[in-house]
């Protein structure tokens, strides 16, 4: 409509004479050129400074550290800290519940950077120190809570995700150390109830976050971990012999996300709902079939697999169509 508009005031302005054809013809060449952005590119370039930045402190620190000593390691860590929190607080925009942003964009890879070493800090006084003794999950608390607390005063959502992480972990190691550290988190029934019970809670504050405008931009971030982690344990849980009742759970967990995904417009929900709710609607189906023994007959179908499989495709493409020119219903 814009470049319609364009185009109609451009042959305007050459038909009163007050521009050439030239210049016309010039004007509607301009208008065909697409816009270019290096801003994604630009992005994660600065991502990979970081990881090097971070990863260059890890190389030094392995392979000078009989020469410098632990504590000269850990004084440089707190002084390149120190040096991210102070150029960071001092460019930063005043503390707001609204979305607030550095007039520089390099600033938010600066607080990233400080999050990442102030984990590593206190990381490594518990593993040279043990600064905490056994108790694993103080030592996930303190960089969690400074990633929460970063997250929250500078608007940033790199650090929230690492922030939220750790929640998840720090959780997860007060439970229960042991199985999280084997990977055995998914054959603790109790661990699998945490994993839900935290999943509404990420859902709920990402809900209220959103009506009370408390950084209201962070909300789809929640949505996001509760999706996934709802959708792991839930899935996980489906083998067991209590499946039915997280059967019934995640259809109503992945009915809500589907309408939540159509009323907030985001496809990244929309997608991974239907995803996760087509294994688990699987799953749900194979053990029907060996509850009322019907293998026999669903054996009949494996020829047909292809096609429903086909079919299941085309029907996800149209789903997407659909929700693309969303009216508020699929």
């Amino acid at each position: 409509m814009i470049d319609k508009q364009q185009k109609q005031a451009s042959e305007y302005l050459a038909s009163r004479d007050l521009i050439t054809e030239k210049q016309c013809e010039q004007i509607a060449a301009y208008q065909k050129l697409e816009v270019f952005s290096l801003h994604t590119e630009l992005r994660l370039l600065i991502y990979f400074a970081v990881s090097l930045f971070c990863g260059g402190i890890g190389l030094f620190i392995a392979n000078n550290i009989d020469t410098i000593g632990h504590t000269v390691v850990l004084s440089i860590l707190f002084l390149c800290i120190m040096a991210c929190y102070y150029f960071s607080l001092k460019n930063q925009a005043k503390f707001s519940w609204l979305k607030t942003e550095f007039e520089n964009v390099i600033y938010e890879y600066v607080v990233l950077t400080a999050v990442i070493l102030s984990s590593i800090f206190i990381g490594y006084l518990q593993f040279q120190f043990s600064a905490f003794g056994e108790n694993y999950s103080v030592a996930t608390l303190l960089p969690t809570v400074v990633a929460f607390a970063t997250a929250y005063y500078f608007d940033n959502k790199n650090v929230l995700s690492i922030a939220i992480t750790g929640l998840i972990a720090t959780i997860g190691l007060s439970i229960s150390p042991r199985q999280l550290i084997e990977v055995e988190i998914f054959n603790n029934e109790f661990l699998s109830v945490f994993g839900v019970i935290l999943a509404i809670m990420l859902l709920g504050w990402g809900i209220y976050s959103a009506r009370k405008s408390l950084k209201s931009h962070f909300s789809p971030i929640y949505y996001q971990f509760s999706l996934h982690l709802m959708g792991i344990v839930g899935i996980t849980n489906m083998t067991e012999n209590y499946w039915l009742l997280y059967a019934v759970l995640l259809g109503i967990y992945f009915f809500y996300m589907i309408k939540l995904s159509l009323q907030t417009r985001s496809l990244f929900l929309f997608i991974f709902s239907i995803f996760y709710s087509y294994i688990a609607l699987a799953i749900a189906l194979y053990q029907i079939a060996d509850i009322l023994y019907i293998w026999k007959f669903l054996e009949q179908l494996f020829i047909i697999f292809p096609i429903l499989f086909a079919a299941s495709i085309y029907l996800f493409v149209i789903l997407i169509q659909k929700f693309r020119r969303n009216d508020g219903s699929i």
